[in-house]
């Protein structure tokens, strides 16, 4: 008992003088004053951009449908066939269609050749019409010839009648005289007669039946007539013109009736669904493929409301393809202008002003667009 208790004793003493030891040395050790200061942030301005995350995306999907009725005889292409615009991709065989077209076209020729007949013909009408006009003239100058032989006769006969009162002629020559002076009478009467029928659709009062006035000009007057004369003709090659109108018409439905039997690309594309095949029969509406255009490629994103807010179309962007480690150039160009209400963000499509082949869509990429406008920020 006693040895443990010495034992606490030493214990105890060797902590005393420990403690004693180490107060004496820190009162003796030198002290050295810490030096301290302020530090003030720098206010710097720098370009605001939105930073955002998306995939890329063709323009567009297209369903190609068949606007005519038929069995398709061509369709070579398979699902991620790269097509170029204005390549057939398919055709579809409609045999009465295409006769359609060729009766179409056979109707136009004979259209036109009815058309130039009717043309034809009125050249010849007017070319008769001023035969006519000089005919009818060339028959009042002999009318005024036979007036005048007429009176002349008139004269002698008159004379004669004088001189077989006075018995210088006999009866028999009296009769001659009187004989003479009835015949050209009668001929007189019969031509004026004949030059009246002749008339008959070239008289004044037939200029005016017609609507039209009766022109002091000789020519002028010409022309009218020959105009009336033709007016049938005239309106005969209206029709023929119109028929070839009508025939033209049909021809180019037939013809856009036998072009869709011939299926495009609309634009540059990849074969996405390949909905018929070579011999199956089609209807109009059938979907025959669905294709991806490749036209524009797009990087499309997804920005707060408050990013959208910042943004507008035409800022240029870059975009990071991560898998292909490449950026290219953008530029913003459609905005959604609705917000997903769940989200609480906005579709922004960034055109791609550059493609690359590797670039396929849903690849992942990150874009910075930059708005133009700088900000001030604390450093």
């Amino acid at each position: 008992m006693l040895k443990k208790i010495s034992c606490l004793f030493a214990v105890i003493t060797a902590y005393i003088a420990l403690t004693v030891s180490c107060g004496k040395q820190g009162s003796a050790a030198t002290e050295y004053p810490i030096a301290a200061g302020t530090v003030f942030p720098v206010q710097h301005s720098v370009e605001d951009v939105v930073s955002s995350f998306g995939t890329l995306s063709f323009d567009k999907k297209l369903e190609i449908t068949v606007a005519q009725e038929g069995d398709i005889e061509y369709l070579p292409y398979k699902e991620g066939a790269v097509i170029k615009s204005g390549t057939v991709i398919a055709r579809i065989k409609n045999p009465y269609i295409a006769i359609g077209l060729e009766r179409a076209k056979h109707t136009v020729q004979q259209a036109s050749i009815n058309l130039e007949e009717a043309k034809n013909r009125l050249r010849e009408g007017r070319l008769q019409a001023e035969v006519k006009i000089e005919s009818l003239e060339k028959a009042m100058l002999q009318l005024e010839l036979l007036r005048k032989e007429t009176a002349e006769i008139e004269r002698k006969n008159s004379t004669n009648e004088q001189l077989f009162s006075a018995g210088g002629l006999s009866l028999e020559e009296i009769k001659v005289s009187r004989y003479e002076l009835a015949t050209a009478r009668e001929k007189l009467a019969v031509y004026e007669k004949d030059l009246a029928i002749s008339m008959i659709g070239f008289r004044d009062e037939d200029i005016l039946a017609a609507g039209y006035e009766v022109p002091a000009d000789k020519e002028a007057r010409k022309a009218v007539l020959i105009q009336l004369f033709t007016k049938q003709l005239e309106f005969a090659v209206a029709q023929a013109e119109q028929a070839l109108k009508t025939a033209r018409l049909d021809e180019r439905t037939s013809q856009t009736a036998f072009d869709e039997l011939t299926v495009k690309s609309p634009c540059d594309a990849i074969m996405g669904v390949k909905n018929k095949e070579v011999g199956e029969h089609v209807k109009p509406g059938d979907v025959l493929c669905t294709i991806i255009g490749t036209n524009a490629l797009y990087a499309v994103l997804n920005v707060s409301e408050q990013d959208a807010l910042k943004l507008m179309k035409g800022m240029p962007a870059d975009i990071y393809i991560d898998v292909l480690n490449k950026t290219i150039q953008g530029s913003v160009d459609i905005l959604s202008p609705v917000a997903d209400a769940r989200t609480g963000s906005v579709t922004v499509k960034v055109l791609c002003l550059k493609t690359l082949p590797a670039m396929k869509p849903g690849m992942f990429v990150r874009a910075v667009i930059r708005t133009g406008t700088m900000k001030s920020v604390m450093i």
